[in-house]
């Protein structure tokens, strides 16, 4: 259960549906108005697992590894307060950023509730919201970015592409949806991750800068740290 192997199987049959390689299987999976049935659906996957034993075992060797673009809805708070709070503009580093889709946050468009922020984009991302709002009149100018991963995703790559979608349930078509979109936007800007380790790259790259705020973040990491 530590290794997560139960998902990793499930990201397994997944690839292989958006593979397109195993048109039996695809066909039992979820598709946008269409219901799947999942005594059929778990059938085709029993089948898979005898006939394809070796792709699939190949994928699960790989750690599940996700990039939830919407975290980037949790982050924006932050953001938005160190730039008013300084009135700097911001250097932003992502440690274990994965394929670094939150490295473009700021070229999100956020629903906070009733209230809005950023500019037209693609990449939308609605919020349930209660309480005070972040402070969305807040002067962003982000004039630096960088992200390390141990083992990045490289989005130039269709496989490893891929692999972020595979780890998406396959009914929740919005959020592959919002997924694709995202990551359409980071070819666009040229977004890299640097294969290094946390703490190794944070003490190289991002140290302070005069004149900048210089912000170090991450989401769903802290607990991997060593003390």
């Amino acid at each position: 259960m530590a290794a997560a192997v139960p998902l990793r199987l499930l990201g397994a049959l997944h690839d292989r549906v958006l593979s397109g390689e195993d048109p039996a299987l695809s066909a039992a999976y979820p598709r946008p108005g269409q219901t799947a049935d999942a005594q059929i659906a778990w059938r085709e996957a029993a089948r898979a697992i005898v006939e394809r034993e070796a792709q699939l075992a190949a994928f699960m060797q790989h750690e599940p590894q996700t990039n939830e673009v919407r975290r980037s809805a949790c982050l924006l708070g932050g953001f938005l307060t160190i730039a008013q709070e300084t009135g700097l503009p911001l250097r932003c580093f992502e440690i274990a950023a994965s394929a670094g889709l939150n490295l473009s946050w700021d070229k999100y468009s956020y629903s906070l509730g009733d209230a809005a922020w950023g500019p037209e984009s693609p990449v939308q991302l609605p919020t349930d919201w209660s309480g005070p709002l972040p402070p969305l009149n807040a002067e962003i100018a982000v004039i630096e970015r960088g992200a390390c991963d141990r083992r990045p995703v490289d989005l130039t790559d269709p496989v490893q592409r891929r692999r972020l979608l595979a780890y998406v349930w396959p009914d929740q078509f919005e959020r592959l949806d919002r997924l694709r979109a995202a990551v359409d936007l980071a070819l666009a800007m040229g977004t890299t991750v640097e294969t290094a380790d946390a703490v190794a790259w944070t003490e190289r790259t991002a140290g302070p800068s005069p004149g900048a705020a210089t912000v170090i973040y991450h989401s769903v990491f802290w607990q991997y740290m060593p003390a």
